[in-house]
């Protein structure tokens, strides 16, 4: 049996038609990217093709973590996915500080 999560479908067909990801919507929902797309398609909502890789200043997210800014905060910031931020800081080597947010090599 499967159980369909409840989800403001129309106000993520609205985010992201208006250019939020994916990603930032199943993190913000709480529930997969693909539970996020497959409700989009649903309801007809045109499915972009993933972002190319994103440019970042790296030395800078380093340096903002570093002084204890949150990978949350910094996703924000920089409009990307928490998964961005970690992956930008695994690149140059740092380890996450944040038990919820673990970098693994």
């Amino acid at each position: 049996m499967n159980i369909r999560i409840k989800l403001p479908i129309k106000e993520i067909c609205k985010k992201y038609q208006d250019g939020i990801s994916a990603i930032k919507l199943a993190e913000e929902y709480g529930c997969s990217v693909c539970v996020i797309i497959d409700r989009l398609r649903d309801n007809n909502v045109e499915i972009r093709a993933r972002s190319p890789y994103i440019i970042l200043p790296v030395e800078k997210i380093v340096m903002e973590y570093q002084n204890k800014m949150s990978i949350e905060d910094l996703s924000n910031k920089y409009n990307c996915s928490i998964t961005t931020i970690i992956r930008r800081l695994q690149e140059f080597g740092i380890v996450s500080q944040h038990k919820n947010y673990q970098i693994y090599q």
